[in-house]
């Protein structure tokens, strides 16, 4: 996932020298009228047998078989045949699909996990120059991520998910909202990305969802990426990052634990994962847990895709699993 890339979405700012007095009004409106955040809850339906959770399974693959996914972009299950003591789901972040799991999720899985990888709604498409990405809801991450838990309960007893950049997003909704999470770990998440100054960061979201999309393209792309962002879809990330500080604000998280995993180098705003953090721990969320990539290693923001370049799976993935097992044993 390249951030970089949203900023261009702010350059409409830039520019309001150059609009109408009316057009620099209807900007405004755009960007001061709330967006409505009350529906994002979440709607559980979990599975309570491994066979429900792979027939529920086999019908959230369904769309996937119509040709358009390629076969790198598809749902995967890792399983060992029968329910397992531990399950957990990883989420892929934006642009990406899940062969960005392709060398950790075995890891996992050699370990005794059960592992699930879904494909993100609008992700994973043959036409890697799709624009798809702007039709991307909050609404659809909510409940893509609801289905996977419901997946996963029905899979293993203890149910981990971790999720990367607006995966870590995802992931951080779901510990907010659903109870049969037994650990939410959340990898570099794309609450904020520092090309868009925290002081507009609101109000370039709400631009950017009522906007048209555009799209920007992503210098030096994966072969199982896209070659572009869409702003729209980024946008709507954001919304869904929003809806989660909010409810934080009046309700403690549902979850049993939570780990945040931060890179000091990152292009994110690591200060929002911190913050939130801290008011689950003030909720009495307990355990919890954060870990730093010390910004001396100078790790990017994609450290789990082993294609990214200038990767350092070797170093990153024992880490990972470590404190993912470490959080695993302490959880209630």
């Amino acid at each position: 996932m390249r951030h970089q890339s949203f900023s261009r979405a702010v350059q409409l700012g830039r520019g309001i020298g150059l609009l109408s007095a009316t057009s620099v009004a209807s900007l405004a409106a755009l960007a001061l009228w709330p967006i409505d955040l009350a529906h994002l809850t979440a709607r559980p339906n979990p599975t309570h047998s491994y066979d429900t959770a792979l027939a529920r399974l086999r019908a959230f693959e369904l769309p996937e078989t119509d040709g358009n996914v390629a076969a790198y972009g598809r749902t995967r299950l890792l399983a060992h045949g029968q329910a397992t003591k531990r399950v957990i789901v990883l989420i892929h972040g934006m642009t990406n699909c899940p062969e960005q799991y392709v060398k950790l999720a075995p890891q996992f899985h050699a370990q005794g996990y059960t592992v699930l990888v879904p494909r993100m709604p609008l992700h994973g498409l043959r036409d890697r120059n799709t624009s798809a990405m702007g039709a991307l809801t909050a609404a659809q991450l909510c409940q893509y991520a609801d289905t996977a838990i419901d997946i996963a309960c029905g899979l293993g007893e203890h149910v981990t998910v971790a999720g990367i950049s607006a995966g870590g997003v995802i992931a951080a909704w779901l510990c907010q909202q659903r109870a049969d999470v037994d650990l939410a770990v959340q990898i570099a998440s794309a609450f904020r990305t520092h090309q868009v100054p925290a002081a507009i960061n609101t109000m370039a979201m709400r631009l950017a969802c009522r906007l048209p999309n555009m799209q920007v393209p992503i210098n030096g792309g994966l072969d199982h990426g896209y070659t572009s962002h869409s702003t729209r879809g980024f946008a709507e990330v954001m919304k869904l990052g929003q809806a989660v500080r909010q409810q934080s604000q009046r309700h403690p998280p549902a979850a049993r634990a939570a780990l945040v995993i931060t890179n000091a180098c990152d292009n994110v705003d690591n200060g929002l994962t911190m913050d939130l953090l801290a008011r689950w721990q003030q909720h009495g969320l307990q355990p919890t847990a954060h870990y730093e990539f010390p910004r001396e290693l100078g790790f990017d923001h994609d450290i789990i895709d082993p294609a990214q370049p200038d990767q350092h799976t070797d170093y990153v993935y024992p880490t990972l699993r470590e404190q993912i097992d470490r959080m695993t044993r302490s959880s209630p």
